[in-house]
């Protein structure tokens, strides 16, 4: 019996080309020319001699060669119960080859029982000495959940292992609790909806079957158990959501299926992808992983507005060694442009406008807004988006847009642009309106800031994106917010400077806060474990991008932002974007997601952070 232990000092996978023997009985084999048996004496005899030849080379791991595999992973999957040997239309593609159309699918529930590799493996081990020992290679696990969803093999292995509903509604527990930031109370500090959608969510973890803790109400996590003692890895989504706004033609806040989709605040952003993190670790909990660090998903109340939930985390708790916030899109973010945001103030006018207000969120384009000005009706023309209504001794002037997110406002009408530019356009404004609605319109007249003079783009990030995002009266004076993202090749004190002189004497920059850009470089070890499943599960050859959006990646060491939305994929015309009405998420791409942190997550367990 052998004693030795691997690793050892020179090693081999196990895998050797396949002498002429077994190359030419496997062709008669499949011919009918000879039976199993005379098959399996030829292998033997073949892989006889290889471990004679292993032996003389002085290796201390002995193998079969793999002689008796077509593949090296799906004659292992092959040999379970309840996997079908299948053919696909296609093969994997390696440099250029194609390999055969060989998978599997599922017909039953998995087991091992009879698996043909044990007798496989009990051949070799009869070589054993005390100078070697008997090894057989076998793909991961993560091999076998990624050839179960290759292609349409998901749909059989879906069918067999359910586990859909109750993750859907587990989305819908969340999606029914109003969490926009509201006053700080004893024990919420962002408000009592955001602490009761931490404290759910907490629950739905626990019940689980997860360590959970709530971190002095500021933010939360559970945990699945490793065996580092110091290092972890993290995921990180957030609870708390951007306000209704208009528009919704049902109750945001009652979550709805639609032709596969689902429709509710908060389905994408970010409540249904902190769900499905959730279903991830509970996959590797439940199949018994043992893992070499620990991973919390860190669940976040604070997002949307100032983040002040994961300043305290980091504050007062260690950072993980790498952490991926499912708060984007796929494949992978490794790059996030600047914030800069501030508020351009009116002086005290005292002239037409009575009323001005739009918007429901700072880092949103609003779809409505309007201004009560003193005017007669009579006297105004109609215009493009705009609608006029008699309200007391004057006109409510609308204007219609199209919502969005601050971060990509490309196809966005801002509905304040259209109101500030019918006031202009009409004379409805004294001297001091007017010269502050002339800088208003600097600004709305293009996202990219040309209006302003502050546009420009570099390389990894693209263009500087400029919104409006509310605007109303406070004391006398008009104020609305800004929201820009910005490229490398400017800063917040630039930027500052620059608005400034365009605005002119008609208005004041006040309340500025800027973040500079982060990066990531694209060929970092964790970054490469998330890309490289991305496109192993969806058959892409993607790669990581750069955004606008500003998620908790930028907060964290090393930290990325991972899917799950598609740029790819067109919203139902019943469905809206993020931060906007009739929120929508693609349940199959949900479910996809799940597979994907899975396979990401075991792949990142094997990095030496």
């Amino acid at each position: 019996m052998a004693t030795l232990r691997s690793p050892f000092r020179y090693d081999f996978v196990g895998s050797f080309l396949r002498p002429q023997a077994i190359k030419t009985a496997r062709a008669e084999f499949k011919a009918g020319e000879i039976t199993r048996e005379q098959l399996t004496a030829v292998e033997n005899e073949q892989i006889t001699l290889l471990i004679e030849k292993q032996k003389r080379a002085g290796y201390h791991a002995i193998t079969d060669g793999e002689f008796r595999r077509s593949y090296w992973h799906l004659d292992f999957m092959w040999g379970f119960a309840g996997i079908d040997e299948i053919e696909l239309d296609h093969g994997y593609y390696f440099q250029g080859e194609e390999t055969t159309h060989g998978s599997i699918r599922v017909s039953g529930k998995i087991s091992g029982e009879n698996h043909p590799f044990v007798e496989h493996y009990k051949f070799v081990k009869q070589f054993e000495d005390e100078n070697c020992i008997a090894r057989q290679t076998m793909p991961a696990p993560a091999q076998l959940l990624a050839e179960l969803y290759r292609e349409d093999n998901g749909k059989n292995t879906d069918a067999v292992y359910p586990d859909h509903e109750q993750l859907l509604q587990d989305i819908a527990a969340l999606v029914a609790i109003d969490s926009v930031e509201g006053t700080p109370e004893e024990g919420a500090p962002f408000g009592a909806g955001p602490r009761a959608a931490l404290d759910k969510t907490l629950e739905l973890a626990a019940g689980m079957g997860f360590a959970t803790r709530n971190c002095e109400n500021y933010i939360g996590y559970a945990e699945l158990a490793g065996a580092d003692p110091e290092k972890y890895l993290a995921t990180i989504c957030h609870v708390d959501v951007v306000p209704v706004g208009n528009g919704w033609t049902a109750d945001p806040f009652k979550m709805r299926i639609q032709d596969g989709w689902l429709l509710g605040r908060g389905v994408s952003d970010d409540k249904g992808p902190m769900i499905v993190t959730l279903y991830a670790l509970k996959f590797l909990k439940e199949q018994g992983y043992q893992l070499r660090y620990p991973i919390r998903a860190i669940v976040g109340d604070n997002e949307e507005t100032h983040m002040n939930d994961v300043k305290y985390y980091l504050e007062n708790y260690p950072a993980p060694v790498f952490c991926f916030t499912p708060d984007a899109e796929f494949p992978v973010c490794n790059g996030e442009k600047g914030h800069f945001g501030g508020k351009i103030v009116s002086p005290v006018c005292n002239g037409v406008i009575a009323e001005f207000e739009g918007g429901v969120a700072n880092n949103a384009v609003p779809d409505r807004a309007s201004a009560l000005v003193k005017t007669d009706i009579r006297k105004l023309k109609n215009a493009p988006n705009i609608t006029l209504e008699p309200e007391g001794d004057g006109v409510r002037v609308r204007g219609w847009g199209k919502s969005g997110h601050a971060a990509m406002p490309e196809g966005t009408v801002n509905a304040i642009g259209l109101v500030v530019d019918y006031l202009l356009d009409n004379g409805l404004c004294n001297d001091a309106e007017r010269a502050y609605l002339e800088a208003l319109r600097k600004l709305h007249s293009s996202t990219a800031g040309t209006g302003l003079g502050i546009d420009c783009a570099d390389g990894p990030f693209g263009p500087l994106t400029i919104i409006g995002g509310r605007i109303y009266m406070e004391d006398g004076k008009l104020v609305q917010t800004i929201d820009s993202r910005f490229p490398t090749c400017t800063n917040g004190e630039k930027l500052t400077a620059q608005v400034t002189a365009a605005l002119g004497d008609g208005a004041k920059l006040e309340d500025v806060d800027a973040a500079e850009p982060f990066y990531i470089a694209a060929d970092s070890p964790a970054i490469r474990a998330c890309i490289d499943t991305y496109n192993e599960v969806t058959g892409e050859n993607a790669t990581p991008f750069t955004m606008g959006g500003g998620t908790y990646a930028r907060h964290f060491p090393y930290a990325v932002s991972f899917g799950p939305e598609h740029e790819d994929v067109k919203l139902p015309e019943f469905g809206g974007p993020m931060h906007g009405a009739n929120e929508a998420a693609p349940i199959d791409k949900l479910l996809e997601a799940v597979k994907i942190y899975i396979l990401a997550l075991l792949r990142l367990e094997e990095i030496d952070f």
